[in-house]
């Protein structure tokens, strides 16, 4: 405990849920250091958007999601705002999910087949089919 850093004021010697500076005027979680880079979605439908873990494991940690607000987002989690960033995350995907012809948004990409030298994906509708 005395070595670890707490995920809301980095300061060493205790964990974020018992940090003593947590108040509203407390320092906040420096975002400008731990999110400063503004990375794209792999989904290609804009630039993550920042959001603070409330998991006991990860308590304060912030991490980038999916933008997408209509449809299925690629992925609720899509790294955490301390770890490197890559080149490729701060340029725009190659290509962008579709929009669903029906009009519920952003389609789903799920794994249609998969052989030994291969996964090919393919968009669905957003909307399960029961």
């Amino acid at each position: 405990m005395e070595n670890s850093t707490c995920f809301a004021c980095h300061q060493q010697g205790h964990w974020a849920m018992n940090c003593p500076f947590k108040s509203s005027d407390a320092r906040p979680f420096n975002k400008g250091s731990n999110c400063a880079q503004n990375i794209w979605c792999r989904c290609g439908h804009g630039r993550c958007e920042v959001k603070t873990s409330n998991s006991v494991k990860n308590p304060g940690r912030m991490y980038y999601t999916c933008p997408i607000k209509r449809g299925v987002r690629c992925k609720d989690f899509v790294k955490w705002c301390d770890d490197p960033v890559d080149e490729s995350d701060l340029q725009p995907p190659l290509f962008k999910y579709p929009e669903c012809e029906c009009g519920a948004g952003v389609c789903r990409r799920v794994k249609a087949t998969q052989n030994l030298h291969a996964v090919k994906y393919c968009f669905t509708c957003p909307v399960k089919q029961v």
